[in-house]
């Protein structure tokens, strides 16, 4: 019913998916989370990526410092 459509190159925006990955919920003052869930869930956000998207030629990544 749907096809996924074919891509030339996979951009991940990681400044993003690190801040999602750091601040789940910005709304709680007093949340914490260990380096080793942030590390752990950049990881398994870049694999589903990965899983559901198709490069054909190029990764590209994308950190402002």
């Amino acid at each position: 019913m749907f096809q996924i459509p074919e891509f030339d190159n996979l951009y991940l925006d990681m400044n993003g998916i690190i801040h999602m990955c750091s601040h789940p919920n910005d709304f709680d003052p007093h949340f914490r989370i260990t380096e080793e869930k942030i590390f752990k869930d950049i990881f398994h956000y870049i694999e589903v990526s990965f899983e559901t998207e198709i490069a054909r030629d190029l990764i590209q990544t994308n950190v402002l410092v």
